[in-house]
């Protein structure tokens, strides 16, 4: 029984559910609690961090948060549906940081907490903010002096540790956004725009876009007549946008 339509369209069907279902299975939700388990790990390694400043400690975060953002740039992929709607990929990751509001917040007075960091905008918190704070383009010592023995110091501590918790927040928002959007994603079989497969293969062209006109056109000086510009490719603080990239393709060849 096709449910009164033709074989072939049952059978298109029935590809497109298996496909949908795989990738859900697969890679999304496994991505997505993955996530929640990286940030979770960040966290802590923050808190620690926090409570002994020591050269150890942020290289533990720094190496915690490299893992956070290996995993975040495969689930940034599947940007769809639900959660696209909902718009907390910008709450997650939003480049480029905005680095003179960070640090008009650390040297204000107002108590850094969840309520503050939920009442900012999204390029002063999340995966790129706290690249901003726990890395520098000149050494580690730089980054471990701003959160000992420089200016705000303690508010710097206050800050990197409040985003931290907060992305843990938004990573099981996603999570449960998309274990309620299973059945959505999965059976939404239209052949057009709104059709999960087409979403999915709009969203595997949009992202390899991104990657040859922004994260490499953009440092590779596609906009400057060939001048290269460090600052401008993703993440250039932290040495990571060949990984960011490296993790994209991966996705993409699985996914694909």
């Amino acid at each position: 029984d096709t449910g009164g339509i033709s074989e072939s369209e049952y059978q298109i069907q029935y590809t497109r559910t298996a496909q949908l279902k795989n990738v859900y299975e697969n890679k999304i939700i496994t991505l997505s609690t993955s996530f929640i388990e990286k940030t979770t790990l960040l966290e802590n390694n923050i808190q620690e961090f926090k409570n002994e400043t020591t050269t150890v400690n942020l290289i533990k975060a720094q190496e915690s948060w490299v893992e956070t953002l290996k995993t975040w740039k495969q689930l940034e992929l599947y940007n769809l549906g639900a959660v696209e709607n909902s718009f907390i990929h910008f709450e997650i990751n939003r480049w480029s940081t905005n680095a003179e509001n960070i640090e008009i917040y650390i040297s204000g007075t107002e108590t850094i907490n969840e309520t503050f960091i939920n009442s900012i905008g999204s390029s002063s918190k999340g995966i790129s903010a706290l690249e901003y704070l726990l890395f520098s383009d000149e050494d580690t010592q730089e980054v471990l002096n701003s959160f000992t023995i420089n200016l705000n110091a303690n508010r710097r501590l206050d800050y990197l540790n409040a985003i931290s918790s907060n992305l843990i927040v938004k990573a099981n928002e996603i999570n449960t956004i998309w274990i309620a959007d299973e059945i959505g994603f999965t059976t939404s079989l239209e052949s057009g725009i709104s059709g999960s497969q087409s979403q999915l293969t709009n969203a595997l062209i949009t992202l390899i876009e991104e990657v040859v006109i922004s994260k490499l056109g953009n440092g590779l000086g596609d906009n400057t007549g060939g001048i290269i510009d460090v600052e401008a490719l993703e993440a250039y603080r932290s040495k990571t946008s060949l990984i960011i990239i490296q993790e994209h393709l991966s996705a993409l060849k699985r996914c694909y």
